[in-house]
């Protein structure tokens, strides 16, 4: 058991934001125990929380051959914060796992491009990605081609101020 003292000074060598750190365990449900297993690494992009929210990974559809979902050109997968759908902002008919599988991966190269304090836009990993499915032809369906782009919440004007990490900066 992890006393009171241990988790401050835990805290406090580590340079942590205690209502940053706060804000993690609500959402996540850690516990101090838990937090105390983390690392630098993990402080590094936890610091990067408040901006990361204000971030979109946009997958627009720029080819789509005999899409099984019906994904067309010009429909596009939103996620915010590296990992979360957005279904109103996306404009898919149907959210498809094999096109959202390799969207995902830009995740991490978002939350890497905050931690380290750099634009998102300007990542150098290849911008095109492939559904997962491998199409007619090699035993699936279909398949779609993906631009990927890094956009901010200010390019999305429907999007309402809703979520969790923006109402904890706030307070």
């Amino acid at each position: 058991m992890v006393t009171e003292e241990q988790y401050q000074k835990f805290l406090k060598d580590n340079k942590l934001d205690p209502k940053l750190v706060e804000g993690i365990k609500q959402f996540i449900g850690y516990t101090n125990e838990d937090i105390m297993l983390s690392t630098p690494r993990q402080h590094k992009s936890w610091k990067a929380q408040y901006k990361l929210n204000e971030w979109f990974i946009v997958a627009d559809i720029v080819e789509s051959h005999h899409c099984g979902a019906r994904n067309r050109v010009g429909d596009r997968y939103v996620l915010q914060s590296a990992t979360s759908l957005v279904p109103e902002e996306s404009t898919v008919r149907f959210m498809c796992t094999a096109a959202i599988t390799p969207i995902a991966y830009y995740g991490s190269i978002l939350y890497e491009r905050l931690a380290e304090g750099l634009d998102p836009r300007d990542f150098s990993a290849n911008e095109y990605a492939w559904c997962t499915d491998t199409d007619i032809g090699r035993g699936g369906y279909g398949r779609i081609l993906m631009k990927i782009s890094m956009q901010h919440a200010s390019e999305f004007k429907s999007l309402k101020d809703q979520s969790y990490w923006t109402k904890m900066k706030k307070k």
